[in-house]
This record gives C-alpha cells, structure tokens and sequence, in this order.
C-alpha cells in the first residue's frame, strides 16, 4: 500500500461513526427544537460527548504526538458546557412565578 493511503475498512468505519455522531445530533437538535430537552440538556449532552472524545484522544496519545493537546481543548469545552448547562437547568428550576 503506498504512504499516506488508508485501508478500505477504516475509511468505512470513520464513515460510519461520522454518520452515527451526525444522526445522533440531528436527533437531539431535533428534540431540542420541538421542546422535548432543555437547552440545559442539551449543553450537558454536548459537554459529556466533548469529555469522551477527549479521553479517546488521550488514548492515542502514543501514535499522534498532537492528541493530548487536542485532549486537553476537548476536556476543558466540556467542562465549559457542562456547567453550563448545569447553570442552565438550576436558572430554569427557580421558584415559579405567580
């Protein structure tokens, strides 16, 4: 195989997992809109899935010098959006108006 090729399988996988992570957002974009989650929800979400990418960075770590940086982004947004959208969901749960 020549340098800078890759194989056919992990094309197809990259493909698939892009596929999922872009169905799996338009899902929640989607319930977002009419309502059904919380924009506290969805920051939660977001900040959660920022989290696991950057731990699956850090995995790789030994073959992509760059990983741990792009890591440490990642960990720090998710962070971010997770208070975020705790904050979010605290402000929404005050006392009701009369």
């Amino acid at each position: 195989m020549p340098p800078g090729a890759t194989e056919p399988d992990s094309d197809r996988s990259v493909a698939a997992t892009v596929g999922g992570m872009t169905a799996l957002r338009a899902v929640a974009s989607g319930l977002l809109s009419k309502g059904r989650i919380s924009a506290g929800w969805y920051s939660i979400l977001t900040g959660l899935a920022l989290l696991l990418v950057a731990y699956l960075l850090g995995s790789v770590r030994d073959t992509d010098p760059a990983a741990p940086y792009v890591a440490v982004v990642l960990a720090v947004l998710g962070v971010w959006q997770l208070a975020g959208g705790v904050l979010e969901l605290r402000r929404g749960a005050g006392p009701p108006e009369s």
